[in-house]
Parts: C-alpha cells; sequence; structure tokens
C-alpha cells in the first residue's frame, strides 16, 4: 500500500467512527451542554453538541480549502482524467452522506410502486461502475495496447 492509499484508508476509518457517532444521537441530545468546557485549547468554544457537530463540518471545509490553496501554490496541475476522479469521489461523497443516514429498514422501501429503492438505486450503480463502465475503459486500452504492438 503506497502512502496515498494509507491516508485514504486513514481518512476512511476514522469517518466511519465519526458516522458511527454521529448517527445515534437522538435530536433532543443536540443541545447538551458539553462537560468540562472551562479548560483547554478550546475552552469555552464549544458550548454544545451541536456547536461541536457543526464545527466537524467547518474544520473539513477549512482544511480542504488550505490544501487547494497549497497545491495550487506547487503548481500541481490535474490531468483530465485526475480532474473526473476528484468529481468521482466528491458525487460518492455527497451519495454517502444519503446513505449513512438511512436505517436498514429504509433500503428496500419505495415512494411509488413504479420507483426504485435505495438498494437497487445502489446495487444499479455499483453493478454499472464495477462491470460496464470499468470494462469500457479497460477494453480501449487493451486495444491500444495491442496496436502499440503490431
Amino acid at each position: 500500500m503506497n502512502d496515498i492509499e494509507n491516508l485514504m484508508n486513514r481518512l476512511r476509518s476514522s469517518r466511519l467512527k465519526i458516522n458511527d457517532l454521529i448517527k445515534n444521537i437522538p435530536d433532543e441530545h443536540i443541545h447538551l451542554p458539553i462537560p468540562n468546557n472551562e479548560e483547554g485549547r478550546n475552552a469555552g468554544r464549544f458550548k454544545t453538541v451541536q456547536e461541536v457537530l457543526y464545527r466537524f463540518i467547518a474544520h473539513e471545509v477549512e482544511h480542504t480549502i488550505h490544501l487547494t490553496k497549497i497545491l495550487s501554490a506547487l503548481n500541481k496541475d490535474m490531468s483530465e482524467a485526475k480532474m473526473i476522479l476528484k468529481e468521482l469521489q466528491e458525487s460518492r461523497a455527497k451519495l454517502e452522506g444519503i446513505i449513512v443516514t438511512l436505517e436498514d429498514g429504509d433500503l428496500d422501501r419505495k415512494p411509488h410502486s413504479n420507483e426504485w429503492s435505495p438498494r437497487k438505486i445502489i446495487d444499479h450503480l455499483l453493478h454499472t461502475e464495477e462491470t460496464f463502465l470499468s470494462d469500457m475503459i479497460i477494453q480501449a486500452i487493451e486495444q491500444k495496447k495491442l496496436m502499440e504492438r503490431e
């Protein structure tokens, strides 16, 4: 595993832990006071659970902008494929953001009989991504390699 893969795994693992914590917070706990909030680096800064939750968002946005700024200063340009990869990751994050809020019982529910369930949508995306679309790219690259050998 290279350094990038290791960092990505650490980010995912950390987020899964946070997801498990946050998804189980009932609305009646959102305004609970933060205990022992008088000392330390963040003394008095976060008064409620809600303020801490919003800080998770702001902190990630802050450092995403920070990283973007650093990469720009380093003249780190992305290829078109890497720009598309970035968009795919952002789109997947939005999808995962929706999925993580569901309960197991929601996966097979449909608003109308002719609609798809959340599970069917996800299965469709995974099947298309893992077979059809990936296969087309692999075939194109293999075709180019064959032509170069001739």
